[in-house]
């Protein structure tokens, strides 16, 4: 599936900047809540992608019930991330020898102090990377359960003139038990294909 959608946005937690259109999970491949059902705060509801020359923007809304605060104090015993695959390979980055999109850059937006990882590591289950920039601009909507950021393209390998397009996939998990709830839904079967400019 292709998603293309050019659009600066302010990261201010006001997600009314954001359009339709901006919509990944959608057509084939929608995400529906429920997945989690003792954890609506890793419960992932819808994601959306924009783009403008410097920065990917993301934004990720969860279960209306769950809060994103409670992953970061730890009330919910979790893991927010997402991940890149910029050089469409599955014969690069990071696989765990299963999934479909072999992630190359990923992000935990709810670690003030993360950075994006790059995956340097030789086969698809090493854990080996480097850290890349940091310091990225994080906003939640006033329920706090809508979370934007903006990432600079060049973090993760797709600034113009270099790559075109990404592969997409997040991943919410809960540590207690170690379930998961993803997008795509089948991580094994399933790459969302992101293009910077008209497809």
């Amino acid at each position: 599936i292709d998603y293309y959608c050019s659009s600066t946005k302010t990261i201010d937690g006001d997600m009314s900047d954001w359009a339709i259109g901006e919509l990944m999970d959608s057509d084939s491949m929608p995400e529906e809540t429920g997945d989690f059902g003792d954890f609506a705060s890793l419960d992932i509801k819808d994601i959306y992608l924009a783009y403008d020359d410097e920065m990917v923007y993301v934004r990720i809304d969860i279960n209306e019930d769950g809060l994103y605060g409670d992953v970061v104090d730890g009330s919910v015993p979790g893991v927010v991330q997402f991940f890149f695959d910029s050089d469409l390979s599955a014969e690069t980055g990071l696989t765990w020898d299963w999934w479909a999109t072999g992630c190359d850059y990923w992000l935990r937006p709810l670690n003030p102090e993360d950075t994006i990882q790059h995956y340097i590591g030789v086969g698809g289950s090493s854990e080996d990377y480097e850290l890349m920039g940091g310091g990225y601009d994080v906003a939640f909507n006033g329920d706090d359960n809508a979370m934007e950021i903006a990432i600079p393209r060049a973090d993760i390998g797709a600034l113009n003139g270099f790559y075109s397009a990404v592969n997409f996939m997040a991943l919410f998990e809960e540590t207690t038990n170690w379930d998961a709830d993803s997008w795509p839904n089948d991580l094994g079967a399933e790459t969302a294909l992101y293009h910077f400019g008209a497809g």
